[in-house]
C-alpha cells in the first residue's frame, strides 16, 4: 500500500469519525 493510499484511507475514516463528533473538528482545527 501506498502513502498516498494510507493518507486517503485514514482521511476518510477521520471524517467518518468527525461526522459523528463534530465538536473535535473545532480541536482538530487547532492543532
Amino acid at each position: 500500500m501506498s502513502n498516498r493510499q494510507s493518507a486517503g484511507m485514514l482521511s476518510s475514516a477521520k471524517r467518518d469519525f468527525l461526522k459523528e463528533q463534530p465538536f473535535l473538528l473545532q480541536q482538530d482545527g487547532e492543532l
